[in-house]
């Protein structure tokens, strides 16, 4: 992992490591970049940035597999993407009832993207996660 001086974006709390993971897709590569900070207060970076031709909501879940991937130990992530449908899927629980119902949607589909859906689901087992939507800055 790179590091360098930036403000704290996460934090190491009862043993728990705290990770940022920002992520970012289009139909041609995925980005992600990790963040936290360790016990003395150094900031640790990974970026992960890769060219990928694929639909948007395909590369975006890569982003978010590869980012798990990468972590070595249980974490609390905060995943933060400018991808409405992404967020949405965790906040609103669709993940949840898709992996009920056999990773149909609620029109009796099977959900897009359904292959990397469980291995993103398999990816963040052993990590707490929260969404956040952050709107991409131009």
């Amino acid at each position: 992992m790179k590091t360098g001086h930036t403000k704290s974006i996460g934090r190491t709390e009862g043993g728990t490591m705290e990770v940022d993971v920002e992520i970012r897709a289009n139909t041609s590569n995925y980005w992600a970049l990790l963040t936290f900070v360790d016990k003395s207060g150094q900031v640790h970076t990974k970026e992960i940035n890769e060219e990928h031709k694929g639909t948007i909501n395909g590369n975006y879940l890569t982003a978010l597999i590869k980012a798990y991937e990468a972590l070595n130990r249980p974490c609390m992530v905060t995943v933060y993407a400018d991808s409405d449908y992404i967020v949405a899927s965790f906040q609103n629980g669709w993940v949840d009832s898709w992996m009920r119902h056999n990773w149909k949607n609620a029109k009796g589909r099977t959900v897009r993207n359904v292959e990397l859906w469980q291995e993103l689901k398999q990816a963040m087992r052993p990590h707490s996660s929260r969404f956040i939507y952050r709107k991409e800055k131009k």
